[in-house]
């Protein structure tokens, strides 16, 4: 849960971008925004419409991760404007000849170098588990593996309803409706049910009208959850565990997900996040 004002998020905030951008780059960019400024390297308006552009972004989130947990892609569009800005300041045409350019030079080259290597690193763990990280510390995988198989399996499990054309598929979480839409034959449209989670986009997209009647199939990761699509639904049937899996040089077999799979019957409304309390400003009529 979070707190009006916290500073337990801002180690895991800028951790998780120097991971991303690699260290060296990261530390670039926070000098970049310090001495951008002074002009000696680049055309001073040049260089305040860069800073401005990324710096602003990126403080927006810094001041957010003091109340929430900020997901590491969140500040991703600062950084376009941003590597332009350290490109400018320290790449090879702006080095100079002096010992110290030499020396940032230096730097600079073996900070791209690092970058390269941990993005080729991760880009061949995205095709095959390379390294010795097991699933469960591997975000790659999480992210990535067995979304295919999942969506051959939903819609064999949608092929086999009464009434496949009267059938939704919907998932309790929107990356598992999104998931499948992409994965499986045909790419439908998929329906995530929010009423439980947290409003998004799909909110919008899907009305109860639309689907009022319908079957559905559907997919969630904690199987308690079959006790409250009851309140959405006429009847719903027992769930199926459904095991995502990954194979390996290293572990073997690994399980990357362990979903739960259940069919349902008389879609009665309840698609849209219900606030808890009426204050949340999330809430929107």
């Amino acid at each position: 849960e979070s707190t009006f004002l916290t500073l337990s998020y801002l180690p895991d905030f800028f951790g998780t971008q120097a991971a991303l951008v690699s260290p060296l780059i990261f530390l670039f960019i926070i000098v970049g925004w310090v001495k951008g400024w002074s002009g000696n390297r680049i055309p001073r308006t040049r260089a305040s419409f860069l800073v401005w552009m990324s710096l602003t972004t990126f403080l927006v989130f810094t001041l957010l991760a003091l109340h929430v947990r900020i997901y590491g892609n969140w500040p991703a569009p600062a950084y376009l404007t941003a590597f332009v800005l350290i490109a400018a300041l320290y790449s090879p045409g702006q080095a100079g000849g002096t010992e110290e350019t030499a020396s940032r030079y230096r730097l600079w080259r073996f900070g791209l170098g690092l970058a390269f290597l941990v993005s080729t690193l991760i880009l061949a763990q995205l095709l095959y588990p390379i390294l010795p990280i097991r699933v469960s510390l591997d975000r790659t995988a999480r992210e990535t593996k067995g979304w295919d198989a999942l969506g051959e399996i939903v819609d064999k499990e949608l092929q086999g309803m009464q009434r496949p054309e009267q059938t939704f598929v919907f998932g309790l979480r929107y990356q598992f409706a999104s998931e499948l839409a992409f994965y499986m034959e045909g790419q439908p449209r998929t329906v995530s049910i929010n009423r439980w989670s947290r409003p998004n986009v799909y909110d919008f997209w899907f009305k109860d009208e639309m689907l009022l009647g319908q079957d559905a199939v559907g997919i969630f990761e904690h199987e308690p959850v079959i006790t409250v699509l009851p309140e959405v639904f006429e009847r719903v049937d027992p769930v199926v565990t459904v095991r995502l899996r990954r194979t390996g040089p290293w572990f073997g077999e690994e399980t990357v997900h362990t979903l739960y799979m259940a069919r349902c019957y008389g879609f009665k409304g309840g698609l849209a996040w219900v606030p808890k309390n009426s204050a949340d400003v999330r809430a929107v009529q």
